[in-house]
């Protein structure tokens, strides 16, 4: 479902217009609503298979395999909030960076829907940073239902991260041979 928000909010059609529209999935984790711009989207998955990856990255899932690509898999209930609970499905969003080379799984608890927010509905955060102090929140959407905390997934994983996963999925490689 696709709908767009704030259309009632404008004075006039045309400063509707103006304002710059981008299009979000909205997933919950937690109960708590997170926008992923579309265009880092590639596919939601429900029920894969993950394979565990041994090595000390608690919110590292394992890793999924997805047209012959292996792909780490984050819990984003636990990087985000520390929680360990556990969903009963399985629900993977699929999402790759600005130059669309680097591909990492997200679960979440739910995927909602898509929907379109101007740019001037969206407040800029300053602060939700990361170690480094990269917002890992782009910004926060202001909806008729409430509020929407837009991830930011350039920034979510820190350089550290990374490097970690990648030698977690190097160790994998080696223990499947």
């Amino acid at each position: 479902m696709i709908r767009k928000i704030g259309e009632g909010k404008y004075n006039c059609l045309s400063e509707f217009k103006m304002a710059e529209i981008n299009k979000y999935l909205i997933a919950k984790i937690r109960n708590e609503s997170f926008g992923i711009n579309i265009n880092s989207v590639q596919e939601i998955i429900r029920d894969v298979e993950v394979s565990k990856v041994p090595g000390k990255i608690e919110y590292l899932e394992g890793v999924i395999s997805v047209r012959n690509s292996v792909i780490p898999l984050i819990n984003l209930k636990l990087k985000l909030f520390g929680d360990t609970r556990k969903n009963d499905e399985l629900i993977v969003v699929i999402a790759h960076d600005k130059e669309g080379e680097n591909h990492i799984g997200f679960t979440v608890d739910e995927v909602v829907e898509v929907i379109s927010i101007p740019d001037n509905m969206i407040d800029n955060p300053l602060f939700f940073s990361n170690k480094y102090g990269d917002n890992v929140v782009s910004g926060i959407g202001k909806l008729d239902s409430g509020l929407v905390v837009i991830l930011n997934i350039d920034k979510l994983m820190t350089p550290e991260d990374m490097t970690d996963i990648e030698s977690a999925l190097k160790r994998k490689r080696k223990t499947s041979k």
